[in-house]
């Protein structure tokens, strides 16, 4: 299994957004420096995101690391030019000589299509005719996900390729790991609260109301090694995927708690994960 750090740069704090970038890239150094296959930078133009320029974003990290694939998380082409586009993640590849992968989705914000003069009917349209569909699968249970996994196979399929060609990747809603169970939830328990009063005053659904009920039917991965080991495999059995993110940012959490929870998570889970699901290298054959 292969294994991603992003970020969708949120920013809801009393940072200015230079000092924000600033820790995007530098977490960016740090995921490198662990020893993480690739790091990821989202698009969104809305509040309370800064993340509506990842080309320029990706192109300072590509400057400041030297082996880890660069990815867009997603690119919502829905919403742009794609020659524009084109142009310039083509660039940014050049330029980091080869490291780019390009994740294409429609995007789901209504202020940013209200602010790109598209609706959610012709979002779809415009996204098939730039490219082709994407979806992540940190907001909902795992039921959903899985069966557009398996519908996007079946259209893999359809098209001449063989399903078990088609490289899939899971997201994550979140991750702490610690030594015990008890001491990860007592650490992450303010900021998954902080998250859904967030969530609530900006009147948005709140599908997983506690703690306790996210780590047992939301992707999130909160508790020791091997309950995120245990959790992963389980996903993997229904997702088939071989590659999955984590979250690049601290949300909440101090600088040493979270670079302690990435190391934890490169000496303990991901050795045991890259062993139980084997991985293809990505497209162009960097490992």
């Amino acid at each position: 299994m292969k294994f991603l750090a992003i970020t969708l740069i949120v920013h809801n704090d009393d940072r200015s957004p230079t000092e924000r970038f600033r820790e995007v890239v530098e977490n960016a150094v740090l995921a490198e420096e662990l020893g993480f296959d690739g790091f990821g930078v989202g698009e969104r133009h809305e509040r309370p995101f800064i993340s509506s320029s990842p080309p320029v974003v990706l192109s300072h990290i590509a400057a400041r690391t030297s082996r880890i694939r660069l990815f867009t998380a997603v690119t919502t082409l829905s919403l742009l030019d794609p020659v524009r586009a084109y142009e310039d993640y083509a660039t940014l590849d050049h330029l980091s000589e080869g490291r780019l992968e390009l994740i294409i989705g429609k995007g789901n914000g209504a202020a940013q299509a209200q602010l790109f003069h598209v609706t959610p009917e012709d979002q779809w349209e415009r996204n098939r005719e730039a490219y082709e569909l994407f979806s992540a699968n940190v907001t909902h249970p795992i039921g959903p996900y899985a069966e557009l996994i398996d519908h996007y196979r079946e259209r893999w399929a359809h098209y001449g390729h063989d399903p078990a060609g088609a490289l899939v990747g899971a997201g994550t809603a979140g991750y702490y790991a610690a030594r015990t169970s008890q001491e990860a939830l007592a650490v992450y328990r303010p900021i998954f609260d902080a998250r859904v009063a967030f969530q609530r005053e900006l009147g948005l659904p709140v599908v997983f109301p506690t703690l306790e009920d996210a780590v047992e039917r939301s992707s999130i991965l909160v508790g020791s090694p091997q309950q995120i080991v245990d959790k992963v495999l389980r996903y993997h059995k229904r997702f088939g995927h071989e590659v999955m993110h984590l979250h690049a940012d601290a949300d909440g959490l101090t600088p040493r708690q979270h670079r302690d929870a990435l190391e934890l998570f490169q000496a303990e889970i991901a050795p045991v994960l890259r062993a139980e699901i084997p991985s293809r290298p990505f497209p162009g054959g960097a490992a």
